[in-house]
Order: C-alpha cells, then sequence, then structure tokens
C-alpha cells in the first residue's frame, strides 16, 4: 500500500504544524472510518505475506480492503471531508477501478481540494499526493495544480513547498524550455523563501539537477543486489539501460512490472539490461515478491523511498525512470509505456550502427 497512508494518519492526529483549531465534525466522523480501513488492511497484509504462490495472491489482490471501502471514502469527501476525499485519492489505486475511473477520480478530488482546502492543517500531504500522483495526473494537470499553492497558499511555507515541487515536475520532463522552466523555479524559491527547507534544498540540488539533464553522463555508483551482491552501474557500459526506482508498496509501480516483463523479454538477446533500485523496507518480502511477479532483472535494494540512491538520484516520485544509453549518457527520463519502447529500441538502433 502506498506509503502515503502513514503520513496521512499522522495528519489524522493533529501533527502537521497550523495553528490550533477543532476539527470539522465532517473530519472528526470520519477518524471512525479511517481506523476501520486500518484495521482491515493489517489484516489483509498479514494474510498477503502468508499467501502461497501467485495465484493466491492474485485472490487477495481482488479482495483488498481499498476495494470495499472506496466508495465509503468517496460518500465522506462528498459530504465535505476533506480528508476523506485525499484518502480516497490513495485507495484508488488498489480498489480494482479502470484506468479511467482512477485516473478521473484523482483529478476531480485534487481540484476540490486544492480549490476548497488550502486552509486546513493538513493541506501540506495534498502537495505531495499531486507530486506522487503526476503519473495519473498528468504532468500539465499536476503543474497546474501546484502553481495554484505557489501563487496564492495561506502559509509561505505551503507556498515554499509548492514552488519545490512544482520547479522539480517540470525539470523531470524531457522537454528542454519546461526543464528551464523548473530550474527558473527553484531559483525564485530559494530567492524568495531562502531560509525555508524547500529553499535550502532547491540551492543544494540546483547544481546537481544539471548532472542528472538529459545528454549528461550519469553518476556512477556501487549497489548491493537482492543476493548481496555488489555491482556498479559503470559494469553495464556498452549496454542500453533502463535505471528504474520503484518499489512494490507503490500501485503505480506495480502497474508497471507487466511492462517491463514483457521489454525484459523483447531484448532478451541484445545489449539491454533492466536495473531496478527497489525503495521498499523489507528485504525478505521484496526476494519473495520478485519470483512471483516475474522480475527477472538485477534490482539494488535501498532500503526505502529516501534511500541512499534515490537521494542521489534526487528522486522525488515513483516510478522514476531513466533511460541511459551504451556510453551511460542520460538519454531519457520518466518515460512509460509504449514512450519507454520507442526509447529502447531507437537506441539499440543507434548502437546497431556502430562501426
Amino acid at each position: 500500500m502506498h506509503h502515503l497512508l502513514l503520513t496521512l494518519a499522522l495528519a489524522f492526529g493533529g501533527a502537521a504544524p497550523a495553528p490550533a483549531q477543532e476539527p470539522p465534525a465532517e473530519e472528526r466522523a470520519g477518524e471512525v472510518l479511517v481506523e476501520s480501513y486500518k484495521d482491515a488492511l493489517k489484516t489483509w497484509k498479514q494474510d498477503y505475506r502468508l499467501a502461497f504462490g501467485r495465484e493466491e495472491r492474485e485472490a487477495l489482490d481482488r479482495r483488498h480492503p481499498a476495494v470495499a471501502f472506496l466508495s465509503r471514502f468517496e460518500a465522506r469527501g462528498e459530504a465535505g471531508d476533506g480528508k476523506a476525499l485525499l484518502w480516497a485519492t490513495r485507495l484508488v489505486d488498489d480498489a480494482r477501478r479502470s484506468a479511467a475511473e482512477r485516473k478521473a477520480l484523482k483529478r476531480r478530488s485534487y481540484t476540490r481540494l486544492v480549490a476548497e482546502y488550502g486552509g486546513r492543517p493538513w493541506f501540506r500531504e495534498v502537495l505531495l499526493a499531486v507530486d506522487e500522483d503526476r503519473t495519473d495526473l498528468g504532468w500539465e494537470t499536476a503543474a497546474d495544480l501546484l502553481s495554484q499553492v505557489a501563487e496564492r497558499g495561506v502559509t509561505s511555507g505551503l507556498r515554499a513547498e509548492a514552488l519545490w515541487r512544482w520547479g522539480g515536475l517540470l525539470i523531470d520532463t524531457e522537454d528542454p524550455p519546461q526543464r528551464a522552466a523548473g530550474l527558473a523555479i527553484w531559483e525564485r524559491l530559494f530567492a524568495e523563501h531562502p531560509r525555508t527547507v524547500q529553499g535550502a534544498r532547491a540551492r543544494a540540488e540546483y547544481d546537481l539537477e544539471k548532472h542528472l539533464g538529459i545528454g549528461s553522463v550519469a553518476r556512477d555508483f556501487e549497489a548491493t543486489d537482492l543476493q548481496g551482491r555488489t555491482f556498479h552501474l559503470s559494469d553495464y557500459r556498452g549496454q542500453v539501460v533502463v535505471l528504474d526506482f520503484w518499489g512494490f508498496w507503490c500501485p503505480t509501480c506495480r502497474r508497471a512490472l507487466p511492462h517491463l516483463v514483457r521489454l525484459a523479454e523483447r531484448h532478451a538477446d541484445e545489449p539491454f539490461a533492466i536495473l531496478g533500485v527497489n525503495s521498499d523496507t523489507d528485504l525478505e518480502s521484496v526476494r519473495s515478491q520478485v519470483k512471483g511477479q516475474h522480475v527477472t532483472w538485477r534490482n539494488a535494494f535501498d532500503g526505502g523511498p529516501k534511500g541512499p540512491l534515490a537521494r542521489a538520484w534526487r528522486v522525488r516520485s515513483f516510478p522514476s525512470v531513466y533511460v541511459l544509453d551504451h556510453e551511460g549518457r542520460i538519454r531519457a527520463r520518466n518515460v512509460h509505456g509504449e514512450a519507454l519502447d520507442r526509447k529502447v529500441a531507437d537506441l539499440l538502433a543507434e548502437l546497431d550502427e556502430k562501426p
């Protein structure tokens, strides 16, 4: 389940910094529903860990508690419970809805959250969620929502957070003008909010980002794979490499796995490799799940979403994908599906033409 559930659970406890105020009645009533869901999810996770084989796990996936609870959270959101609306954006990833339904719910919910709940003490979590759901929202929609808060957020802290995520979102695109616009937003951030965490982070990563741009030679790293063996990114020079920062906790990452399996099979006899950087926290669980999901490519274990490799590569959302050519240059970022297929095929064709 998405790691934001933990953060949202803290928000329900009032841990987010904000002026002391009594939560609305709708939100207080929604706490009961959240506790019920958390209990059901805990039981489901225990059953999933004990499940034997792929068929048992697939059956459990169909009975994920989000399937039964999502409509209840949606109803509470419609009744004015903003936190329930935010929870609904998380549950829909596991609720067996179609891709079109999932994306529509997220666009509808985030648009309303930004328009109506910007003054609530937990609203910072909306910015994190919008950033992490950029794939389902589409970067233009996500950028528009973040820009609204950057310009009109009710506190300087929210405006700084929105500038940080808005700039990073644009930087992560392949389009040079958008990347330049993202760097300009970061310049604005550390100029207008120099004493904030976000301003300091943008200043620290501004130069690093220039080493992660399209055409840059990727920095080498040393990592340990799931079998405990050490390797380096540079070991794969001479091959086209898809470097995928992902985790089983991330629903979007899980949905991408079948496509990556097909991509690996299609180019099995060519100078091509997928390298995963797994961001789960339980190594034994990862070892078990990769077998059931037919993940045959090498994976580094980073120990969590904020592991050392994720930090070094400025990963803020999952999955984050880099495509490297045979010389180790970054040729694409955050391409998925058919766009990823085309980029890999193009780079392999380039390599084949080399004398």
